[in-house]
């Protein structure tokens, strides 16, 4: 563990241990956009990434939002609703953004990982399918991208867990859900795509160093 990532857990309230032990769901939220422009509404989950008594810091997809803005994001967890605003974000080979909710939310974030699993390592992956509670299901990484800008895995994941998390078997952040692959229909998929947490931690990074300035 970081250095960093043990500051901000012990700022939040929460322990090591806590995010050792991790409890993937609690750290799974449902995501709603509304894009102003359409009238439309994106459902979707992310997960709680960093926390503290002023602000938490939320990961998901990017494709849940529209291109130039313009949107209402909405955070639902764990018997509450807030606000959200966008922070960060990274389109086409990460798919990738990042979300704020201002205040103390007692949300415990999860440990973000830099090293990326291998097949056929088992992981797990969470999210709720079109507003529904969160669950847990667990799965396998397969061979697809060697640079690591994504992780696959053998499952399908279903509609509504886009920007959901993908856990190795030590429950730390290894990837955000995209979708599938190689084909955008489910019924046709073949592998499950998360977007590298690697470049998550450089997103947060850059996140904390324009805050500093």
């Amino acid at each position: 563990m970081s250095r960093l990532y043990a500051i901000l857990l012990f700022l939040s309230g929460c322990s090591p241990a806590m995010a050792g032990e991790l409890d993937e769901l609690h750290a799974t939220v449902k995501i709603t956009v509304t894009w102003q422009d359409v009238r439309t509404k994106h459902v979707g989950s992310g997960i709680v990434v960093q926390s503290t008594d002023k602000r938490a810091l939320i990961a998901t997809c990017s494709h849940l939002f529209p291109p130039t803005g313009g949107a209402k994001t909405e955070v639902e967890s764990e018997g509450r609703n807030d606000k959200a605003t966008m922070v960060a974000r990274l389109d086409k080979d990460y798919d990738l953004a990042v979300i704020a909710i201002e205040g103390d939310t007692g949300l415990c974030p999860v440990i973000v990982s830099d090293e990326i699993p291998e097949p056929p390592a088992p992981v797990f992956y969470t999210g709720g399918e079109m507003g529904a509670p969160a669950t847990r299901q667990q799965s396998q990484v397969v061979d697809w991208d060697a640079s690591h800008r994504v992780v696959a895995i053998s499952s399908i994941v279903q509609s509504g867990q886009s920007g959901g998390g993908l856990f190795n078997a030590k429950g730390e952040l290894v990837g955000i859900c995209s979708g599938y692959s190689p084909f955008p229909d489910r019924r046709r998929a073949q592998r499950s795509l998360f977007g590298s947490s690697r470049k998550l931690k450089v997103m947060l990074e850059g996140i904390s160093k324009q805050e500093e300035q």
